[in-house]
């Protein structure tokens, strides 16, 4: 499984998150290879967006 698989499976399109710090809920609207092994996950609320790398979206975001 590629690291590419890996963020599809883990981090799916149309999935809800809440960041941690804040509370507000996220939905994730794409995910955007920048090479090899960096992928950014973007995010929308309904106020805002987000992106951050995947390997950064576990610590600071839990899935609903």
């Amino acid at each position: 499984m590629s690291y590419l698989d890996y963020c599809f499976d883990h981090y799916p399109l149309g999935s809800q998150w809440r960041d941690k710090g804040t509370g507000t809920v996220y939905t994730i609207e794409s995910l955007n290879v920048a090479d090899s092994l960096t992928v950014i996950v973007h995010f929308t609320s309904e106020h805002s967006a987000r992106y951050l790398p995947a390997t950064s979206v576990k610590a600071e975001m839990e899935r609903l």
